[in-house]
């Protein structure tokens, strides 16, 4: 028997569902070279009629569980009479990106903390705790930790910074975090519509590394009760181009009033913060030069060398990242360019 050889693809595609990722595989005849090369996608949501919906192909990144010629295409969610679908919060981003001035060119770094909880136990609670959390020794030497009882989860922390890097999403670094189990991953620097992309992709990864740990990540604010349990958020550092250069700590100040003016809009929109965010950090928006307890820092070198970025410490761990990186560009760059009363 003759059997020619063959070259293919498996395209796995991913999109955001109303209950978490999602994905499926296909096989296509080569690997795609530019997003046109991939088509749209069905999926069914449901048994009832007119529950398809259509998924489009945003975003390429190699893969790195099958390895090249193998890709993962992240996508976004639509109706299917091809309006957006109304969670489409990548659509709603493009959107702001595109009416963002050109010479703004918003820079974003996000701080992912999230926690690993081990399936196996039943507790649901973080890797590290004993069966209850009375019984579990208080958080603090795991922050950055190295050894045995100091640090939990490591195996999975520095796989998927490798398969992220596989991949070509732009992670950036690691650290254990203060609570057992806690870890952090750094996103960026990523322009626009990228930062939502490659947090997602990251995230992505993360859980599908999981399942071979039979861990799963929990991205709740709280994951534990009680203030001696920290909670986890997802930091974004923010910045546009008159912000880097000499004279930026201005621009710095006028985002940052900007931010104080819509401060209420944008802690609806950044997810779950109960029990996360307290006092008047949650009800008031504050500003601070290397304090950490502030709704948004601008760091002491920052503030020395009179240029940089700031810090928006409002969003929590399960914001969604193109809502907070929308948000951010929206309220910075776009509205000051709208003048009072237009449409």
């Amino acid at each position: 028997m003759n059997i020619q050889p063959r070259t293919f693809c498996i395209a796995n595609y991913i999109w955001i569902d109303d209950d978490g990722l999602k994905g499926k595989s296909k096989t296509l005849d080569k690997r795609p070279e530019k997003l046109s090369d991939l088509s749209d996608w069905s999926f069914a949501c449901g048994r009832a009629e007119n529950s398809e919906q259509i998924i489009k192909p945003r975003a390429v990144f190699r893969d790195p569980f099958l390895g090249d010629p193998h890709v993962l295409v992240l996508c976004d969610r639509y109706n299917s009479d091809g309006t957006p679908h109304e969670k489409n919060y990548r659509f709603k981003a493009q959107e702001v990106f595109d009416r963002t001035p050109k010479d703004q060119h918003p820079w974003y770094g996000l701080e992912q903390e999230y926690v690993m909880v081990d399936t196996t136990t039943g507790t649901k609670l973080p890797l590290g705790f004993a069966e209850t959390a009375e019984k579990t020794p208080p958080q603090g030497p795991h922050y950055c930790g190295v050894g045995a009882g100091r640090v939990f989860g490591r195996d999975l922390a520095d796989e998927h910074y490798k398969y992220c890097l596989d991949a070509g999403v732009k992670l950036c670094g690691i650290n254990a975090e203060l609570l057992h189990g806690q870890w952090e991953f750094q996103v960026g620097i990523c322009e626009g519509i990228e930062a939502g992309d490659h947090m997602w992709m990251a995230r992505y990864i993360l859980s599908r590394l999981g399942e071979k740990y039979n861990i799963a990540i929990n991205y709740d604010p709280k994951p534990v009760e009680g203030d001696q349990w920290s909670a986890s958020g997802m930091h974004c550092n923010f910045s546009t181009q008159p912000m880097r250069v000499d004279g930026g700590m201005s621009h710095i100040m006028t985002a940052t009033e900007a931010l104080r003016e819509k401060h209420k809009e944008h802690i609806i929109q950044y997810g779950d913060n109960k029990g996360r965010m307290l006092g008047e950090s949650a009800d008031n928006f504050t500003l601070g030069i290397g304090n950490r307890s502030c709704s948004v820092r601008v760091t002491g070198d920052v503030a020395s060398q009179g240029k940089g970025y700031l810090e928006d410490r409002r969003p929590s761990s399960n914001a969604d990242p193109y809502i907070v990186s929308m948000m951010l560009a929206d309220t910075v760059c776009v509205e000051k360019e709208t003048p009072k009363g237009s449409a």
